[in-house]
């Protein structure tokens, strides 16, 4: 996507809003929708949201170019991106919002979709009762606990070594980490 490096930051810092409340990426995701089919969206659509999230969100969707009735800016390339994310973080937990939020802010996006690339392809492996070792290389000790905890919390028993994190194999995980890397991706499309 060519947008100017000024949209970029102004639209990513409005966009915490949606990994403040599980209600706030459905309400995105519904009016994008809406939106991507054709149909005209008015600001009443947000009043399912408290008073501050629906401010919030509406600047979001300025952003987004939703409000507007005339021509459309720049910004509805993103849509179909913006979209595919709140479908994406409908499947998360809402513990994991948090960490997503620190990993957007200090820009550590790529770094942490390239660890849980890592783990799908172990785990869609298929080596039951194995153990992945993240490579050493690829985060500090900081990303890697808070990389453990998002592994934890998609359910696999997962722990911060020093530049590193194991986990155990567990099948079951794979449906989270499938949604936690989609999350990642979006997020790494929208902030390059």
């Amino acid at each position: 996507m060519d947008l100017s490096q000024a949209f970029k930051t102004q639209f990513l810092e409005s966009f915490g809003v949606v990994l403040q409340d599980e209600d706030v990426a459905s309400a995105v995701q519904s009016v994008l929708e809406r939106s991507l089919a054709g149909d005209v969206v008015d600001r009443s659509t947000l009043e399912m949201l408290n008073e501050d999230l629906q401010s919030q969100v509406e600047t979001l969707l300025s952003h987004l170019g939703i409000f507007q009735t005339t021509e459309r800016r720049e910004s509805c390339d993103l849509w179909q991106t913006v979209h595919f994310l709140c479908s994406s973080l409908e499947d998360l937990d809402n513990e994991i919002m948090p960490l997503l939020e620190a990993i957007l802010e200090k820009k550590k996006v790529a770094k942490h979709l390239e660890m849980v690339a890592c783990v799908l392809e172990w785990i869609l492996s298929g080596e039951e009762g194995s153990t992945f070792v993240s490579p050493t290389h690829l985060l500090t000790d900081e990303e890697a606990a808070v990389a453990a905890e998002m592994l934890q919390i998609c359910e696999l028993d997962a722990e911060a070594k020093t530049d590193s994190v194991t986990c155990l194999w567990n099948n079951e995980a794979s449906s989270k980490l499938a949604s936690l890397y989609s999350s990642l991706y979006a997020f790494k499309i929208l902030s390059e």
